[in-house]
């Protein structure tokens, strides 16, 4: 419906805002230098009250256009970790709600306590906080959001998560796959060094002319890394029912060019007290050598120690065999997550 919005004596009917139903009026703008007679300037202004921007279905007032954007965006992205096999539980966790433990006023005990009262916390005792920081540190480096200069030491091809049952690792994984899908659409950033150098004969500025200086200055999009999670049984069963003729489940996974998170390594390969199926471990074998070959980012997680699985305990054969063993000394830094588990607590 149309309204006279120069007619000052006829106020627009309010709107409503369907999401928290919150009366708006429409409000006069007055001429700021009000001459007799001329009233061009003057007229009623709706209430900014529309589809919000990632979503013209979804209708909202400023108040609520922020949450209601947020929850557009969280949506798509809980879709997207469904799609990839990322248990449900572990999908609404980022690398935002990793709480660290501060054990010089609160204990252990009373920290996981803490933890485990609230819905949406990682929380990591202080004993594991050099793991998870180190993990934080690489997904940072994978992002392109680390310098040159406070790289990594964990900036190896990959990562292997070992840790006794209910310690974090599927969850702290997922937070990884969550943290590489959630990217801005773009940054303002300065040009790369090189770039600087080679636009300015050879010379680079000081940091303050730097600073001043909008020429080495644009936007640009994040680096993209594309990211495939799998557990080891769902990959293992995948391939055991594919047939020939298509592409493999194996091979796709193994040749994947991002990063890939290898969930519960030795589920099935390697299960406790016992040998685990020839077919599996040779699968595992050539998953983790084509890897390797093509130095392709990879994130283990297992329940299988580090060191046993490069065959460093004496007494005690790598669960794959000593082609693994030195493939995995090679390619990937063990890190550990200690303690019981997270759900007996």
């Amino acid at each position: 419906m149309r309204y006279n919005v120069r007619d000052k004596s006829k106020q627009p009917p309010s709107m409503i805002c369907p999401r928290c139903g919150k009366q708006h009026d429409w409000w006069w703008q007055g001429s700021f230098e009000p001459r007799p007679g001329l009233q061009l300037g003057n007229h009623w202004v709706k209430p900014s009250i529309g589809p919000i921007e990632n979503d013209p279905n979804i209708v909202a007032c400023p108040r609520c256009k922020a949450g209601a954007e947020h929850e557009v965006k969280e949506g798509k992205m809980l879709a997207k970790l469904k799609r990839m096999g990322v248990p449900k539980r572990c999908r609404p966790f980022g690398l935002k709600d990793i709480e660290y433990q501060r054990p010089d006023y609160e204990p252990t005990g009373r920290f996981i306590e803490r933890v485990n009262s609230h819905v949406r916390l990682y929380g990591v005792p202080e004993y594991n906080r050099e793991t998870v920081e180190a993990v934080v540190r690489w997904v940072q480096w994978l992002k392109g959001e680390s310098s040159k200069d406070d790289e990594p030491a964990e900036r190896s091809v990959g990562i292997y998560l070992h840790g006794p049952v209910g310690t974090g690792k599927t969850l702290l994984a997922s937070m990884v796959c969550r943290a590489l899908l959630d990217r801005p659409d773009m940054e303002w950033t300065r040009y790369s060094d090189e770039y600087i150098m080679a636009h300015n004969d050879g010379i680079m500025p000081t940091e303050a002319e730097l600073a001043e200086d909008g020429r080495w200055w644009g936007y640009r999009m994040p680096k993209a890394v594309p990211v495939y999670y799998i557990t080891e049984s769902e990959l293992l069963r995948r391939h055991k029912l594919s047939w020939r003729g298509e592409a493999s489940p194996l091979a796709q996974a193994a040749t994947h060019k991002g990063l890939l998170i290898l969930d519960e390594l030795g589920a099935t390969s390697a299960p406790p007290g016992r040998k685990g199926p020839e077919w599996a471990v040779e699968s595992v074998e050539r998953l983790v050598s084509l890897r390797y070959d093509r130095s392709l980012p990879t994130m283990y997680t297992s329940n299988v120690p580090y060191r046993v699985a490069r065959g460093d305990v004496e007494g005690t054969p790598a669960p794959w065999g000593a082609r693994v063993a030195d493939r995995l000394r090679g390619s990937v830094v063990g890190l550990a997550l200690k303690g019981s588990s997270w759900r007996t607590v």
